[in-house]
């Protein structure tokens, strides 16, 4: 990106200005706050700890019983922990901020500081209860040493509202499982903590940002509320929980950030809360309601855009396995008796056809909520194309959050099956997590057999229509675009898939793809992103074309039927 200043400033200026007034009032008010933080940080802990007191609810009992994926952890034990597909291996005990470890890897300092690694214990048969306590006891003792603001610096990272939420969270449900072979200078010391956390996230709640954050606030405030017996507390975390569900679920039940991986994870916390408010009758009827009408919808979206073979969409911020897969999560809803409500996909601008041997995937989405588009990609129009349940064209992925030239690759226009007008990107996506000026698709027709979408590109008087023509085993993909530009139409392919081009048709085992109004076709190489930190070589097809082009994709699936 250019260090131009008036060119940032401008940028900033178009960032900005999609933000209300409140939103940077607390942005500024955030940013006071951490500077005091870091130079204050043991008088306000002082402040707080005068004012800790707290009765802990005892009397009912939960069974968290879902397993974490393997790759959340390797061996607690010995200090050995794989997130995010890397692996760190401590020496005598866990440096919790280690510069050189986490210099360009924040959300893996995030995922061993959210302590959901401890609750794969739950469910770990090697081990009895009594040892495993005694591991939980050591690691927790030592992460509370080793940065209670009391005695230690302030770190903004270990203490990020969002990573204090999970840990919260995290540290509720240990203690329901295990409290019961927790000796008693253990539990003062837990306790303790674990209130100061909850009174430190509810003076430092997420409103600068809303969106995912202030929802995942939310729930640890109910969580930690209802755990300490503190009312009023529980009624703030209901009051910012029906806020927020009721702004961030959309009619056709997806989350309003359109990533389908935050989706599972939030559907997954709102069967938690359920869960956790039954066993602990705490339900008013105002809240159940709430949390199983938008469970329903939500439930009902992830199950009709999630493919045969249990894969999401890696749409916007988005990869594989990192929370509970759709299966899993909809195991889990059928257990609490919560029934998927299927509705029509629309106010998402998500579509999914699928026939007899191919499912689709296309996105005419808006680039996220205005005032927080800090998931979203330059992939409108992109298409995901799955063959006998198995991947076929796909998005390239995510598999860093980190700033770096990976990271804009990820999120720019050329790494989605769509078109780069002019060689120009869709909307000014910049730095990590920030969009200035951005288009608005709109689907302007469709049924059944056909879509017809539409935006007006940045570039003035210029637009892209794309058109989609399903058949049972053909597709048909038209793009216009008002200008005699030369234009950039990409396809990515999954790395299992061998391609190769012969007098302008592209052969692979699955399909045959024939072109027309291209002018040059280029075979290049890209790096898809199976996960976070990693990667997997495969090519994409690079085609250039003026006003019209059309895409004809034939599918030989191991069903075909005759068009």
């Amino acid at each position: 990106m250019t260090k131009n200043p008036l060119y940032i400033l401008i940028l900033y200026f178009q960032t900005l200005r999609y933000l209300s007034l409140r939103q940077i009032t607390f942005k500024i008010i955030n940013i006071c706050k951490i500077i005091f933080f870091q130079n204050l940080s043991k008088f306000y802990a002082w402040l707080i700890s005068i004012k800790i007191k707290f009765e802990v609810k005892n009397d009912f009992t939960l069974n968290w019983d879902f397993e974490l994926k393997k790759n959340d952890y390797q061996d607690i034990s010995r200090y050995s922990f794989s997130f995010l597909n890397q692996k760190v291996q401590f020496d005598s005990e866990i440096d919790w901020k280690n510069n050189k470890i986490f210099r360009n890897n924040l959300l893996w300092q995030y995922n061993l500081n959210y302590h959901n690694f401890l609750l794969s214990l739950i469910n770990d048969k090697s081990a009895n209860p009594e040892s495993k306590s005694l591991l939980i006891q050591k690691i927790i003792t030592d992460w509370i040493d080793n940065n209670d603001l009391r005695k230690n610096k302030y770190d903004k990272n270990i203490w990020n509202p969002y990573v204090v939420s999970n840990r919260i969270i995290a540290w509720v449900k240990l203690y329901t499982h295990f409290n019961n072979y927790f000796d008693q200078d253990f539990k003062k010391k837990f306790l303790y903590n674990l209130r100061f956390q909850l009174k430190y996230l509810d003076h430092n709640l997420e409103y600068h940002l809303r969106a995912n954050h202030l929802l995942e606030n939310s729930f640890a405030l109910i969580f930690g509320s209802v755990f300490f017996k503190d009312k009023k507390l529980f009624e703030k975390g209901k009051s910012i929980l029906n806020k927020q569900l009721k702004e961030q679920i959309m009619t056709d039940g997806a989350h309003f950030e359109l990533s389908p991986m935050y989706h599972q994870h939030i559907s997954y916390r709102l069967l938690d809360l359920y869960y956790y408010l039954k066993c602990s009758n705490t339900f008013n009827s105002d809240i159940e309601n709430l949390i199983k009408s938008k469970l329903s919808i939500m439930l009902g979206w992830l199950e009709k855009i999630t493919f045969t073979n249990g894969d999401i969409p890696t749409v916007n911020d988005c990869s594989f396995d990192i929370y509970p897969s759709t299966k899993d999560i909809l195991k889990y809803s059928n257990k609490l008796g919560i029934i998927p409500k299927s509705k029509k996909l629309y106010e998402s601008g998500y579509r999914f056809k699928k026939k007899n041997n191919y499912e689709l995937f296309f996105d005419s989405a808006q680039i996220g909520p205005d005032f927080n588009p800090g998931h979203a990609h330059n992939d409108i129009f992109n298409f995901i194309l799955y063959i006998d349940k198995m991947p076929f064209i796909v998005d390239t992925g995510t598999s860093t959050y980190s700033f770096s030239k990976r990271r804009f690759k990820e999120r720019s226009t050329s790494s989605h099956n769509t078109v780069s007008i002019n060689g120009k990107e869709q909307s000014e996506i910049w730095s990590n997590f920030r969009v200035a000026k951005r288009v608005n698709p709109k689907i302007i027709f469709e049924n059944d057999h056909k879509i017809i979408s539409k935006y007006n590109s940045l570039i003035k008087n210029v637009y892209h229509k794309r058109e989609i023509n399903f058949y049972e085993s053909k597709i048909l993909l038209k793009d216009e675009i008002n200008t005699n530009y030369l234009n950039y139409s990409y396809l990515h392919f999954h790395p299992s898939i061998n391609i190769e081009i012969d007098n302008d048709i592209l052969r692979t085992s699955k399909a045959e793809i024939k072109f027309s109004g291209f002018k040059e076709m280029f075979i290049e190489d890209y790096r898809y992103a199976e996960g976070f930190n990693f990667l997997k070589n495969s090519k994409k097809l690079k085609l250039v074309f003026t006003k019209d082009s059309l895409i004809e994709i034939n599918i030989f699936g191991q069903n075909k039927t005759k068009n």
